[in-house]
């Protein structure tokens, strides 16, 4: 029913859905939404709430003691903590430290705990706990990212 120009038309004319854009990493959408807005609200969990200029610098902070932690583009770091500001900061620290995370609900069983760290060849747990019940086979350092605490440490897995 259709001549071979509007069948053209139809499948090559209306289909030319081709855009030019630039890649850009999750870090650097961030890195651009702190320089447009800095000081508006860019998270808020329960009564605490951060400015993107702060989540941007605990981000920071957290990707660079990451890095100092022989961590690379290679690596996996465990993130086990509840919902909460402690858990952007953790995930916003993994990427800008160029490594990938691993998810850990808290409320899994150790063992569970154990069997994920182990198949993944994590070295480094990110927690918001200074004690949490992780028995892994594999040497494993964890670290506290409370924002109770005013700097980042390491607890004894």
């Amino acid at each position: 029913m259709l001549s071979q120009e509007e069948s053209n038309k139809l499948v090559f004319g209306f289909n030319q859905t081709a855009l030019t854009y630039e890649a850009k990493t999750v870090s650097v959408l961030f890195e651009e939404q702190v320089i447009k807005s800095p000081d508006s609200t860019a998270i808020v969990f329960g009564d605490k709430e951060l400015s993107y200029r702060e989540l941007n610098e605990k981000a920071n902070q957290l990707a660079h003691y990451i890095r100092s932690k022989g961590m690379t583009s290679n690596s996996i770091v465990g993130l086990m903590v509840n919902r909460s500001l402690e858990m952007v900061i953790g995930i916003l620290g993994i990427l800008k430290a160029g490594a990938a995370y691993l998810p850990i609900d808290p409320s899994y069983p150790s063992e569970r705990v154990a069997y994920m760290l182990n198949h993944s060849h994590t070295r480094l747990i990110l927690t918001d706990r200074d004690n949490p019940d992780i028995k892994p086979t594999i040497n494993c350092e964890c670290i506290n990212i409370s924002l109770s605490e005013t700097t980042v440490y390491a607890a004894d897995c």
